[in-house]
């Protein structure tokens, strides 16, 4: 079996020794759970999946399915706190060029359509206001890295956003 470590709006990243390699699909608007869901399923029958990280307000449905067919669920709230903590553990490997995507150009845009927000909860990566620019790859992403980044062993790991 391979090691792969995230899924978001279908992102998986690779962990090689200390890289991490994203790849990409970005599901559309009329992407059904149930997709995604077999998609899970699928990508485990070929990796070990360590966990799946998701969004509780989108897929809590999918994840307490997924938890009884015996997948560990990691639920990922899009507070200020974990957004931020998510877009600086991107940002370091990004800077430190142990992060590398596969040049699809949807997810290039999504991680391009991204702007740094700072508050008194700190600065996090977020949608930029001024435009309809979607993100969701961007996020999906940083909370994927964020818990390949987490886990000792080099294990599959997905994230739903």
């Amino acid at each position: 079996a391979k090691d792969v470590m995230a899924m978001g709006p279908k992102i998986v990243v690779i962990k090689r020794g200390d890289q991490l390699h994203a790849t990409a699909q970005i599901l559309g608007p009329s992407a059904d759970l149930e997709d995604v869901e077999d998609e899970i399923r699928a990508i485990a029958k070929d990796y070990r999946v360590a966990c799946v990280t998701f969004v509780p307000r989108q897929f809590a449905r999918s994840a307490e399915m997924l938890e009884k067919e015996g997948f560990r669920m990691i639920e990922h709230p899009l507070s200020a706190e974990r957004l931020g903590r998510a877009s600086a553990t991107l940002w370091r490997l990004i800077e430190r060029q142990e992060l590398h995507h596969d040049g699809d150009k949807a997810f290039r845009a999504h991680v391009l359509a991204g702007v740094v927000t700072e508050d008194q909860q700190g600065w996090r990566l977020i949608k930029d206001p001024r435009t309809r620019r979607p993100v969701a790859a961007l996020i999906a992403l940083a909370m994927a890295v964020q818990t390949a980044s987490d886990q000792p062993v080099r294990e599959a790991m997905m994230a739903w956003a």
